[in-house]
């Protein structure tokens, strides 16, 4: 009988973590490559190092966007860096506003 409470037990602990750690890791990955997938030239991202930017240019081949961070300024980043879409305070997104630069300050 112990025997059997002990396997329950670990049984259990295996079902708490599957739960608990190993679904909502998976889900979130998931989350993450259809956002990936779904980001095209002109959307506005956050990358992982917190850095903001607006996509200028997708090379598919080499699994890489190119990001304008300022005024003429791109960096190309590996597609997994983009950690998010800006949205605005209005819940917009880029892809739904007319962004404009001012750019008399050259």
């Amino acid at each position: 009988m112990g025997i059997l409470i002990a396997v329950a037990w670990i049984v259990l602990l295996i079902g708490a973590i599957y739960l608990f750690l190993i679904r909502p890791q998976r889900r979130d990955a998931v989350a993450h490559e259809a956002l990936i997938k779904s980001l095209d030239v002109g959307d506005e991202v956050v990358l992982a190092s917190g850095i903001v930017g607006q996509i200028m240019t997708v090379d598919e081949a080499n699994n890489l966007f190119g990001v304008e961070i300022a005024p003429g300024v791109q960096v190309a980043v590996i597609r997994q860096a983009v950690n998010r879409r800006v949205e605005h305070s209005d819940g917009t997104t880029s892809d739904e506003i007319d962004v404009t630069r001012d750019e008399t300050n050259e």
